[in-house]
């Protein structure tokens, strides 16, 4: 590896956000590679930069190490897997963390709406068209009738069908 190409652990850290001690974490977890340069440090290639900045999101989704684990291995092409099989047990396990990640964005949603509602109310109404362009539009129109607050338009999100085991229903969440 040249070391032009190569960061060490801290430019590492610092490129993805996160400290350099969590790098050293997901590598003894077994998430990330680093290659290593003739006096032992650590080197990371843009590629496992891009890849440990997956794997930083993943955790900050709420995903478990071992979670994060299975969701790399799915991801991960295999030219001698034909279909996606796995035991019972493993896709129980991704039923019940799916119905898991559902109720977080469920929850994030709510939160997300709560705040946007509170700043659309407050004379801080601009910092929301900082954030994202589909508030521009919102924060410039004036104010609603009391209590009435516009409402930002959401992107559709499909949502996947989930079947519960605990009740038998198939839906949408």
């Amino acid at each position: 590896m040249e070391g032009h190409d190569a960061m060490k652990i801290s430019e590492a850290a610092e490129t993805i956000g996160t400290p350099a001690r969590m790098l050293r974490y997901y590598e003894q977890q077994g998430l990330i590679d680093a290659s290593r340069s003739a006096n032992g440090y650590r080197d990371y290639t843009e590629e496992q930069v891009e890849h440990a900045r997956h794997v930083r999101a993943l955790a900050e989704a709420g995903l478990s190490t071992r979670m994060i684990k299975i969701v790399l291995d799915i991801e991960a092409p295999d030219p001698t897997r034909h279909s996606a099989t796995c035991g019972r047990a493993l896709a129980e396990e991704l039923a019940r963390e799916l119905r898991v990640v559902e109720n977080r964005i469920v929850c994030l949603e709510k939160s997300r709406d709560a705040v946007t509602d509170y700043l659309l109310n407050s004379e801080h109404a601009d910092l929301l068209g900082q954030l994202a362009p589909e508030f521009t539009e919102v924060c410039s129109r004036p104010p609603g009738p009391a209590g009435m607050t516009p409402r930002i338009p959401r992107t559709a999100t499909p949502r996947p069908q989930v079947h519960d085991t605990d009740d038998n229903r198939v839906g949408t969440r």
